[in-house]
């Protein structure tokens, strides 16, 4: 059987089983700091090619944003957000050709 109508059919029956708030408005916040990890992917990189390497090192970032959730019937709710990420990065770039005070 292929694997995405399995996958919709244990949706639709753990959908069904589910019972949601009917008639229920609900706002929620989060905010949550982005740590960058090897174990995630998302660590120190580095490239080399030539003479050339540039090497990228990701920050501490945060996490915000908004959900709203509108409860439908006993079985269905309505939810949507939005969310603002914010990440920084620490770049180098060394190159014999280029001086150290402006890289």
């Amino acid at each position: 059987m292929d694997r995405r109508i399995v996958v919709f059919i244990l949706t639709f029956l753990i959908t069904s089983l589910a019972y949601a708030q009917e008639n229920v408005t609900t706002f929620g916040i989060q905010v949550k700091p982005m740590i960058n990890s090897k174990f995630f992917g998302t660590g120190a990189s580095s490239v080399q090619e030539g003479d050339l390497t540039v090497s990228n090192n990701p920050q501490l970032g945060w996490n915000l944003g908004a959900v709203v959730r509108r409860g439908l019937t006993k079985n269905w709710s309505f939810e949507t957000g939005i969310n603002i990420v914010s990440r920084y990065y620490q770049m180098r770039i060394q190159y014999p050709e280029l001086p150290e005070d402006e890289v």
